[in-house]
């Protein structure tokens, strides 16, 4: 579950009960208690959850490609942010 980009781009129907702002924090609250704990977590997200994840993840970004929407021509890559609170090596 992505937190919204814009106010028109609010497609949070990933559950029949959605998934809401205040679920947002919650995921990332538990991702913060996981790192307390010594659990290594990855989450990928938009660029607008990233004062979610501060001060435990560094937010590095990712290339996705989006196939599904309405118009086809609007199908393409996007810039999203891998959230992780452990370092990772490219290769």
């Amino acid at each position: 579950p992505y937190v919204p980009l814009t106010a028109t781009a609010s497609f949070t129907s990933y559950t029949k009960d959605g998934f809401e702002a205040h679920m947002q924090k919650k995921l990332a609250q538990l991702a913060n208690e996981l790192t307390e704990r010594g659990v290594k977590v990855a989450i990928s997200n938009s660029s607008e959850a990233r004062g979610l994840y501060d001060p435990y993840f560094k937010g590095e970004p990712l290339q996705a490609s989006r196939m599904l929407a309405a118009n086809p021509a609007s199908r393409a890559d996007v810039t999203e942010l891998l959230f992780t609170n452990f370092e990772h090596v490219n290769g």
